[in-house]
């Protein structure tokens, strides 16, 4: 049989059976010009493939063979022994995947979601922090759903009619309860597969240089996070937190908020914590010291909200006296008008119109896009990453 012939039989590659014949582990007659693959070549090669599922290598193959062809009729029991330590090996392989298993196992039970932290949420000595966007009316609540002090659902009702529900913990400005029902993990999965680990550790970097920037802060004053979500954890939130703090969550992206949420109740934070999902006005006085905002054009982008969207609506109402920007932008030209969400300045006409000047800038890094994902532009390919630090004028 020709080596066509006997590669199709076995379904092998032809290279393959020329690398055992060259070995010997194949040993066909000679046919004129052509190596013709006999009766023993199948026996030959059915013995190869036998050996191989049950998991011997190539040398070990080549050991059992040539005992085999050498003392077969003399001297079974050396080819039982070869088999029953594969044998051995395998009982030893299987003991170690049923452990790893088990561990495997006792792990998940560790990072279970469903583990029970302090809920966090508003608490009631935090009422007279908020007001209605509308008509500037402190707030009453109605149906409140209280655990030390903490307001986890229920009403918050002004006089002019104006009602936002508390849903877990989180005020909704939307009235669309919808929103709240569509959330899965899986939009904090396609969330982290648009970033990278040099991404991460950029921002982990950044993290560090907002955390030094805000222990300079009295924190009773307020300092609220717009486009809150995960990457706020970067900021070592357990070391800054004060005790008699006052921290303003809001986002456009409710997955963001409540994986947020969930996260920092693991931490058990100190302070009074506020969480708002925003897609109008913040239903807040204002009067926080200053503002942190994360990647806020990636993040608008995320959401589907228009860019800037959190200054162009509270226009009126910011108060705040700083404002710490973590900036994302293209490496490259691009046109401001086409894309921009990965454009500076069309970001930073934003909040100069609201009356913040740029006082020191610093560049982090730069951290390459993964392909495919969210900003599947063929000419960019990089983004820059920058801290911004901006005061009121």
């Amino acid at each position: 049989m020709k080596i066509g012939a006997f590669s199709q039989k076995f379904d092998t590659k032809k290279s393959t059976i020329r690398y055992y014949t060259d070995i010997h582990l194949l040993i066909p007659k000679t046919s004129g010009t052509y190596p013709d693959y006999d009766e023993s070549c199948i026996k030959d090669m059915e013995d190869i493939v036998m050996l191989k599922e049950f998991g011997f290598n190539i040398e070990e193959i080549q050991r059992y063979k040539t005992l085999e062809r050498f003392y077969y009729n003399t001297n079974h029991q050396v080819l039982k022994d070869m088999i029953h330590q594969k044998v051995s090996e395998h009982k030893l392989s299987l003991k170690k995947i049923e452990n790893q298993i088990h561990d495997m196992e006792d792990y998940m039970d560790t990072i279970n979601t469903n583990k029970t932290h302090a809920k966090l949420g508003l608490h009631f000595s935090m009422l007279n922090e908020l007001k209605c966007p509308e008509c500037k009316s402190l707030f009453q609540v109605e149906n409140a759903s209280l655990v030390n002090q903490v307001i986890l659902s229920g009403n918050l009702k002004c006089n002019c009619g104006s009602i936002y529900e508390i849903v877990d913990g989180i005020i909704l400005t939307s009235n669309n309860m919808s929103d709240i029902n569509k959330v899965s993990h899986n939009d904090d999965v396609d969330k982290v597969n648009f970033f990278n680990n040099t991404h991460h550790a950029l921002m982990k970097k950044a993290g560090q240089m907002i955390s030094d920037k805000l222990s300079m802060y009295d924190h009773r004053n307020g300092i609220l996070f717009i486009n809150a979500d995960l990457d706020v954890l970067i900021m070592d939130l357990k070391k800054i937190f004060k005790s008699d703090g006052k921290y303003y969550m809001c986002s456009s992206s409710l997955s963001g908020l409540i994986s947020l949420k969930h996260h920092m109740e693991a931490l058990n934070l100190k302070g009074n914590i506020v969480f708002i999902y925003e897609k109008d006005l913040y239903p807040l006085n204002m009067k926080a010291d200053v503002m942190i905002d994360n990647a806020g054009n990636l993040m608008d982008l995320l959401a589907g909200v228009p860019l800037g969207h959190q200054y162009n609506t509270n226009a009126d109402n910011i108060t705040c006296k700083s404002l710490i920007l973590l900036h994302m932008y293209s490496n490259e030209k691009v046109d401001v008008k086409s894309l921009p969400y990965i454009s500076e300045k069309p970001y930073l006409d934003v909040i100069e119109n609201v009356g913040f000047e740029l006082i020191n800038s610093k560049e982090i890094g730069v951290f390459d896009l993964a392909d495919g994902l969210i900003l599947d532009i063929e000419n960019i390919k990089k983004l820059n990453m920058t801290y911004k630090f901006f005061q009121k004028l």
